[in-house]
Parts: structure tokens; sequence; C-alpha cells
């Protein structure tokens, strides 16, 4: 097994929890992040094997920062979305851009409808190391192809939970207002929970700086979070939860 460039960005994220959820006193639980991490490990190339091995121990060492923030950010969205299940019973959680998450298994939805939506490459990559052990619906398809929201609401288009961590701030703004307009002609009575990187790391100067620090370029982010009201009818920030250089975000549809 070889990883692509795409598939490295979603086995950092992994790598992250494995190794949080491998410590002492850890601030996560997640012992199938650490079963995915070491059936990744005994497939892959020696030079994917040899890059992973020297991830795990970056986010043991001097990465132990980014890996506890990290953390704090898989813990929040985990709560939100566990307060979301008890009060919206047999609703609908979809996890878009989740990459290797394995929320499913630490969540335990119970009568909740759990589905997650990413490219199809990563579908495919999640689906060779679990096989038969994935007990819900994937989508493979870009978030931006907004015609999956036709398939899950064919029944139903109230009490979604739409989950977004580590995605829209890697979207071209357009797609992202466009998102959200549909999302708020299809669905009602919902919540949209997500992550905004802060706008300094996507403008003049900070942009650059964002480039040179974390290898990656930022390309969405608002002025101030009423903004996002204005994308679409029906759309409430509801509450925003500031840990900078990120800030949390719930949006109410209606």
């Amino acid at each position: 097994m070889s990883l692509s460039n795409l598939s490295r960005t979603a086995v950092l994220t992994l790598i992250c929890r494995a190794v949080e959820s491998e410590l002492k006193n850890s601030k996560l639980h997640d012992p199938m992040a650490v079963q995915i991490l070491d059936t990744l490990i005994s497939r892959s190339s020696d030079e994917d094997r040899k890059w992973i091995v020297k991830m795990k121990k970056r986010y043991s060492g001097f990465m132990s920062d980014d890996r506890r923030q990290g953390i704090g950010r898989v813990n929040k969205f985990d709560q939100i979305t566990k307060e979301y299940i008890s009060q919206n019973s047999n609703c609908h959680v979809v996890n878009l851009g989740c990459g290797l998450d394995t929320m499913y298994w630490r969540i335990q939805p119970g009568t909740c409808k759990y589905i997650e939506l990413d490219l199809p490459e990563i579908v495919s990559l999640k689906k060779e190391i679990l096989g038969n052990q994935i007990p819900y619906e994937m989508i493979a398809c870009s978030v931006l192809d907004t015609a999956w929201l036709d398939t899950i609401t064919v029944s139903s288009n109230s009490n979604f939970l739409f989950l977004a961590q580590g995605l829209l701030y890697y979207l071209p703004r357009a797609g992202v207002i466009h998102l959200f307009q549909t999302l708020s002609e299809k669905v009602l009575d919902s919540e949209m929970f997500f992550d905004l990187i802060s706008r300094f790391f996507t403008t003049g100067s900070f942009k650059w700086l964002a480039r040179l620090f974390f290898g990656i370029t930022f390309t969405f982010s608002v002025k101030n979070h009423a903004e996002i009201e204005s994308f679409a009818g029906g759309l409430k920030v509801t509450s925003v939860a500031k840990t900078f250089p990120f800030d949390l975000v719930t949006v109410n549809i209606n």
C-alpha cells in the first residue's frame, strides 16, 4: 500500500489521535485510531512506514503542542455531537471531509444515522483498511459536489448535524458559500458545526507565514462570524468559541 500526498494529510490527524490515545494520561480514548494506524503501518511501503514512524515521534516530541491543540478540537466536536444526539433522537450526523476519522466508535451514536463523506481516494483507503468493520454509510465525492445532499435527504430533510473539521478553510470561498446556500435550501431544523482559521492566515503576509510555518495555504475565512449569515437565508450563528488560531462555530439552519 502506497500513500499519496492527499492520503498523507488524512493520516496525519489519525497519527495525532493514535499517539494521544496511547499516552498514560491521555485526553482522548480512541483505540480504533490505534488499530487503523497499526494496520496501515503493517501494510504500507517502506517509505510510507518510515514517514509514519517519523510523524509519530514528532507528535510525541516537539509537535506535542500541535497534538494537544488538535485533540482539544476533536474532543469539542465529539462533545457537540453527543449533545446533539441526546437532544435529537433518530437524527442524522454527517461528517464532511472526515478523512480517517474514528468518531463513530468514540461517540457510539446509537439510533442516530451516521454518514461520512470524503473524496473517493480517502473512502477507498478507509475501506481497504477496515473492510467490513465499517457499520455506517460512506459517500465518496467532493463536499462541493452538493448532489450528495439529495441522496441523504430522500427520506427526511430535518434534524441533521453537519460536521466540518479541518475542512472549510482549504476550500474556495465561492464553494463554501455555495455549500451553505445548498444546505439552507435542502434541510430544516438542522445545525452545522465547524472550525475556521483566523483571517490573519488567509491575507497578506500572514498568508505567506502560514505557508512557511504550516506548509499549507488557507483559502477561506470571514471578517466576522455574522458574515456567514449573509451567505443564505435561514442561517444563524448561535455560538463561537475562540481557540486561536481556530474558531469553533455553530450555525443553525432553518
